[in-house]
């Protein structure tokens, strides 16, 4: 995260030294900045809680408070009405969201083999 950051401070200045780049995305992330690799629109996948189903859910909005960024997001089972809910933090952490498809497919597949 850090490389990609940095490499968006240079390009957001119109060019700086590198290591100034990675100065300030140090201190960025070390303040508790956190960067989600995701926008409003893109799809997450998440499991089921007996992880036997797959469910594409759409991101709606982030709530970004002191302790953590949230993750708001609907779609099937969610859909009725409800938001499904996850901290940025979740991803790449656990076994039931996920950024990519291919990601869940492979958790779902070893949810029903083990």
């Amino acid at each position: 995260m850090k490389d990609k950051l940095s490499n968006m401070i240079q390009s957001a200045v119109g060019g700086c030294a590198k290591n100034w780049a990675d100065i300030i995305a140090d201190y960025l992330i070390n303040s508790g900045v956190i960067v989600p690799p995701l926008k409003v629109g893109d799809k997450i996948y998440a499991l089921s809680a007996s992880k036997t189903k797959l469910y594409v859910l759409t991101i709606t909005h982030f709530v970004v408070n002191e302790n953590e960024t949230q993750i708001w997001a609907v779609g099937a089972p969610y859909a009725s009405g409800s938001d499904y809910i996850c901290n940025a933090d979740d991803f790449g952490n656990n076994e039931w969201v996920f950024l990519t498809r291919e990601l869940a497919e492979e958790a779902l597949q070893g949810g029903k083999n083990g």
